[in-house]
């Protein structure tokens, strides 16, 4: 589980995360990044998993591993930095979502 510090919420966040920050894709996620010119504080994970993934159980599901994984990676990422992690349609049925996820964290990371 993300703590709550951790966790982005704001609908403002999201957009900008997703509209000016460095997109990679992975297997079944697409991971953005977001590194403000002001950053400060902890960095933020916020999650994006459609209907296209699946009905709500599956989606939570879904978001129950995303989340897991990243609140692993949460401590080794930029300081203020904005992510949004989407997850697509597969990602239930997929065996490699934690490594796609590693992978695509990494080369945002790496691009911003």
């Amino acid at each position: 589980m993300l703590p709550a510090p951790h966790r982005l919420r704001a609908a403002k966040d999201f957009t900008t995360t997703t509209r000016s920050g460095v997109r990679r894709s992975r297997g079944c996620v697409v991971v953005s990044g977001y590194l403000p010119a002001d950053a400060s504080g902890p960095a933020r994970v916020g999650l994006a998993i459609g209907k296209p993934v699946g009905n709500s159980v599956t989606r939570h599901a879904v978001s129950r591993r995303i989340r897991g994984v990243m609140a692993s990676l949460v401590t080794d990422l930029p300081a203020g930095s904005l992510w949004v992690v989407r997850g697509l349609p597969g990602a239930a049925e997929s065996g490699t979502l934690a490594e796609d996820l590693r992978l695509a964290v990494a080369a945002v990371r790496d691009a911003l």
